[in-house]
């Protein structure tokens, strides 16, 4: 199976696909574009015909099972039962702009569903990176790894919060959490930053950027990168905790991400304090 698109009789169709991403998300990196110009998503799929994703959050099917259907800037089902999906594209690649991820980086991928995503983390890494894609649904799990078989750089394993870590340069997760897990937080290798869809009880919330600050590695910036929804990351959606994270929401302080920090040093709470938990804080500066 290969994965790459080089001068396939599709060509055209990928252009405009990247072109597609390029305008709806306002992408302005030249090489993340090209590697989603080249990373052939129908094969991250479920067979088709594909169930398509509305602007309403309905789906309908596509009109056939052929390539061009799914290179668009839609979400895709993978699993339509359970509500998970391929994300849309141009919002996915605003998130992995955001990201910035350079050669020989190690990334952990967390909800990696069919691999699709990860292949285009893989891909900016290059052969000198590594990613480790977390997926705990076992079948989608056996079809990632099938999937990402020719990615040598890639592995692929099961709970996310059970993952034996390597020191990371970047966590970049594609599920929604009411939690950062302290493994994670503990595996950054001091300059290290992690995109986490930070949501609540209805799945919704802030795509947040937390960026480790290399002179107090105990400590990150945060910036937001837009609200959306995401389906949960099994383990971090404890309802007391979203319910926690809700009420920082109807604050509006994420959408001043400017104002906030991240701590993971232990210190008393205090009015600063917007969100105090026993492994991180995020506070007023």
């Amino acid at each position: 199976m290969e994965v790459w698109a080089m001068g396939d009789c599709y060509e055209e169709a990928r252009m405009h696909y990247a072109e597609q991403i390029r305008v709806a998300g306002g992408v302005r990196d030249s090489n993340l574009l090209k590697t989603f110009s080249q990373v052939r998503r129908e094969l991250f799929l479920p067979p088709g015909p594909w169930s398509i994703s509305g602007i309403h959050g309905d789906y309908h099917p596509s009109d056939s099972s052929e390539t061009p259907e799914v290179l668009h800037a839609v979400a895709i089902a993978m699993d339509l039962g359970q509500g998970l999906n391929n994300g849309n594209p141009a919002i996915v690649a605003r998130h992995l702009e955001a990201m910035n991820f350079q050669p020989g980086e190690t990334v952990f991928h967390v909800g990696a569903g069919l691999g699709y995503y990860t292949a285009i983390i893989a891909t900016l890494v290059g052969p000198t990176g590594k990613v480790i894609a977390a997926e705990i649904n076992p079948d989608l799990r056996h079809q990632a790894v099938e999937n990402l078989a020719h990615f040598p750089n890639v592995e692929v394993c099961g709970d996310a919060l059970m993952a034996e870590l390597p020191p990371l340069d970047a966590i970049f997760s594609s599920c929604g959490a009411s939690d950062i897990p302290a493994r994670w937080l503990h595996a950054l290798n001091g300059r290290g930053r992690i995109l986490l869809p930070f949501t609540g009880r209805f799945e919704a919330g802030h795509v947040l950027l937390f960026t480790q600050k290399p002179e107090q590695p105990s400590r990150f910036s945060i910036r937001s990168c837009g609200m959306t929804r995401f389906y949960p990351c099994k383990g971090t959606d404890h309802p007391a905790l979203a319910q926690e994270v809700d009420q920082l929401l109807m604050t509006n302080a994420l959408a001043r991400c400017e104002e906030l920090e991240l701590r993971l040093d232990p210190h008393p709470p205090s009015q600063a304090c917007l969100l105090h938990r026993p492994q991180f804080c995020i506070l007023r500066t």
